[in-house]
């Protein structure tokens, strides 16, 4: 949500001030594109170390890999995009036919899943039976030594109104779930 041209979330907030810029400067065709997170902040430190060390750092006692994460949504589930398998052809689409597109908002999105089913996949993919999925009670429980990642995280929720808060009930112990892929 932004108001006043400000958003609880940096991150956010220079993308709708980009968007603005966009916007007003006058292109001949416009079309802002809005990105689900993407599948690829699973190779990146600051996200591994904010989801517990997921996919790539074991514990060092036990050898499990646990994704520890806060619920997200309605549902729990949450767009996913990829900028080598997805994006590309989103952006290719809007080329063919820009005028189609001038001044709408293309919400970019290649997968709609739970954080469970994400671990699971990837016990899956990698034969891993050591996967686990831990959902915190809230994102203030985010184990992170990155505190910008874990606030960004944490602001994230509080600019989807209704939907960041419905599973948090549910989350309110620690629920630890085995994943060894469906």
């Amino acid at each position: 949500m932004v108001e006043n041209d400000t958003t609880a979330n940096l991150h956010l907030q220079a993308k709708y001030h980009v968007e603005q810029y966009g916007r007003k400067k006058g292109f001949e065709s416009f079309t802002p594109i809005l990105c689900a997170s993407f599948m690829e902040c699973f190779f990146y430190d600051p996200f591994v170390d904010a989801f517990g060390g997921f996919p790539w750092i074991p514990d060092a006692e036990t050898g499990e890999t646990i994704f520890r994460t806060p619920p997200y949504g309605g549902k729990g589930d949450m767009p996913w995009v990829s900028c080598e398998d997805d994006l590309g052809d989103i952006v290719h689409g809007i080329f063919l036919d820009p005028t189609k597109y001038d001044q709408t908002l293309v919400q970019a999105t290649g997968q709609q899943i739970t954080m469970p089913d994400i671990a699971a996949s990837y016990a899956e993919g990698t034969d891993n039976l050591n996967i686990f999925f831990l959902f915190l009670p809230s994102s203030n429980d985010t184990e992170s030594v990155n505190l910008q990642r874990r606030a960004s995280l944490r602001d994230m929720k509080k600019c989807l109104p209704g939907r960041a808060s419905n599973l948090m009930v549910q989350g309110a112990g620690l629920k630890l779930v085995k994943c060894s892929g469906t």
